[in-house]
């Protein structure tokens, strides 16, 4: 146990204390109230020597949280750090009863005489402290902690959906959907469950509608009309906030409550409607112990929470409409058939059942009432009461600023559309050779007002003449007939705007080939009777061959007979050119690039072999 003081901002709760200085004696926890005169719902007071128990060493919805020293939460995308938060004194509390969603850790209870007169209570991290009645029972039969699958939940909208749809009520449509005193509807989950709010999303709206049925139906039961005055978009369509808690924000209605105020979701114009993705409650509420008449109350000028758990959804009689007459305060212990918990004993009610075990109950009014409010409409919801009526002179849901009172208007049309000009990115290379043209690619993105849109290409700059493949095309190709630096632009017109984009190719020109060059071998031989043939190598580029065999003659009568022949054998030995005769022997033709061999062939003689060919 941690002993420390904390100043403790009331939410505007009356305490009725007298004393000038009185004590909590509930066992575990010192409570000595510093000052007296705490009847002004606008002061605060000091809870000095408040013992505050450590975290607990239990794991609950299957999380261990002994451990967590601080805790990450985030909203529409951002993470949001907190600091952590001691679990409030358990005091003496029931038993938990997990399967009927009966989960009392995080409250204490509060006296008579406190804050909450009576009700649990729970405490906030900017020093204050909210009021529940507890956490409802699921009905018979259901076991809160079962999961249940999007195709469950779904089949239970439409059911929920069906009921609002028979009486005509859909999501009702109030002023801007987001001035003055709104329900704001939330998705949460924790960051250690699968995000369903894609799927979930368009259920809540069901539900939703669902809910403001209850109310509508309800009121028009004795002749009046209210609706609920949910937090909406500029078409009607429900705004469901989704919210990613703590891997324990969804473990008690305690750190539910902190971490959602934490994120700002604590405006006194809101009462806050949860859809929690979790298993731990069937639903849980914030109230408010105040039954005064008029729009002071409490539970009119404060924020509330409210939170169902998956194992509650969209049910035909609506826990979701339970929970926020709840956060609207009802039912008002001091109504003529409350119980100290805030619910009723005259059935057929929403808001009516046996929640402790010396409860009654009466049947007061027909079975099908228990999807409505109210029963015989005198405990907490009249939309105009008799005069010197106990709803007259007490707190009365019906006159809550959180529900509208009278029809519902039409949704505000949404403004007409606006044209905007195409988007447009033109891309192509940032150089190219002279010949070789260059690839446009075009991208336009259009609202499709007022028509289709039409791309053109065009030349901007240049030295030369820029042509197009196909200039009405987004992707085309262009050529050019001089070399420099062009500018080619592409624009896409909508038939009243245009938008454009353009590129800067710089056109290259291709160099000229290089000059040709040759070179001479020179080859020096004999040849004998021994060798008869000699035979040389070389290597040549494409172009022209010149070669010239010269040898001697010989002497006396030889000299007008000695013949040599020359022979030129490609890389596969095939005979490429031949010449025979005396000296000189001349070759001149032209030769792919390759290797050749040159073979000289005939009389005894000496020869020189002169090679000229191409090297580049």
């Amino acid at each position: 146990m941690r002993r420390i003081v904390i100043l403790v901002s009331v939410l505007g709760l009356v305490v009725s204390l007298t004393a000038a200085s009185a004590s909590y004696d509930d066992p575990g926890q010192d409570f000595d109230l510093a000052s007296a005169g705490y009847d002004d719902p606008g002061r605060d007071f000091v809870l000095a020597d408040f013992d505050l128990a450590s975290p607990a060493d239990a794991a609950v919805d299957g999380h261990d949280h002994s451990t967590h020293d601080d805790f990450s939460t985030e909203v529409a995308g951002h993470s949001i750090e907190a600091a952590a938060l001691d679990t409030p004194a358990a005091g003496h509390l029931p038993d938990n009863d997990h399967a009927r969603g009966l989960v009392f850790d995080g409250l204490r209870p509060g006296a008579q005489d406190g804050p909450c007169g009576g009700a649990y209570e729970i405490p906030l991290p900017n020093d204050k402290v909210v009021c529940t009645h507890g956490p409802d029972a699921g009905p018979a039969g259901v076991d809160v902690r079962a999961e249940r699958s999007v195709a469950d939940l779904a089949a239970a909208a439409a059911d929920a959906g069906g009921t609002a749809a028979e009486a005509g009520a859909g999501m009702p449509c109030i002023g801007d959907g987001v001035s003055g005193s709104r329900v704001q509807a939330i998705y949460a989950v924790a960051s250690d469950r699968t995000d369903r709010y894609a799927e979930i999303e368009p259920l809540i709206e069901q539900w939703a509608g669902a809910v403001d049925e209850v109310f509508a139906h309800s009121a028009a039961q004795v002749g009046g009309e209210r609706h609920v005055r949910f937090v909406t978009d500029a078409g009607c369509g429900l705004a469901v906030e989704r919210v990613v808690l703590s891997p324990f924000g969804d473990d008690t209605m305690w750190t539910t409550i902190n971490e959602l105020a934490a994120l700002g979701y604590d405006r006194d114009d809101r009462k806050y409607l949860i859809w929690m993705d979790a298993a731990v409650y069937c639903g849980v509420a914030q109230t408010y112990p105040d039954d005064q008449p008029g729009q002071d109350n409490l539970s009119n000028v404060r924020s509330g929470f409210a939170r169902l758990d998956q194992g509650c959804w969209g049910g035909t009689h609506s826990v979701e409409a339970h929970e926020l007459v709840h956060a609207l305060g009802g039912v008002q212990p001091s109504a003529p058939h409350a119980t100290a918990q805030f619910h009723c004993t005259d059935e057929e009610d929403r808001l009516c059942y046996k929640d402790s075990a010396d409860v009654v109950l009466t049947f007061d009014c027909p079975v099908d009432n228990a999807r409505y409010l109210d029963c015989n409409h005198d405990d907490y919801y009249h939309p105009s009461p008799s005069p010197g009526s106990y709803l007259d002179n007490h707190w009365n849901v019906a006159d809550s600023g959180f529900l509208h009172a009278g029809a519902v208007g039409d949704p505000v049309p949404p403004p007409p559309p606006t044209n905007v000009p195409p988007e447009v990115s033109a891309v192509a290379p940032a150089s190219t050779m002279l010949g070789d043209g260059a690839a446009l690619d075009g991208t336009v993105s259009d609202d499709g007002m007022p028509g289709p849109y039409a791309v053109t290409w065009s030349q901007v700059s240049g030295p030369g003449t820029a042509t197009f493949a196909e200039a009405g095309a987004e992707d085309t190709a262009a050529s050019f007939s001089a070399p420099g630096v062009y500018v080619l632009m592409l624009m896409a017109d909508d038939g009243e705007l245009t938008g454009d984009d353009s590129v800067t190719v710089t056109v290259e020109e291709v160099a000229p080939p290089p000059a040709p060059t040759s070179t001479t071998e020179t080859f020096s031989g004999s040849i004998t009777r021994k060798w008869s043939t000699r035979t040389f190598e070389t290597t040549v580029a494409d172009g022209p061959a010149d070669a010239s065999l010269t040898f001697s003659s010989g002497r006396g009568k030889k000299a007008a007979t000695v013949e040599l022949t020359l022979n030129i054998y490609d890389a596969a030995d095939d005979l490429v050119a031949t010449s025979t005769g005396r000296s000189p022997v001349e070759l001149s033709l032209t030769l792919g690039a390759g290797t050749y061999t040159w073979e000289v062939t005939g009389s005894k003689t000496s020869f020189s072999l002169e090679v000229t060919h191409m090297t580049s």
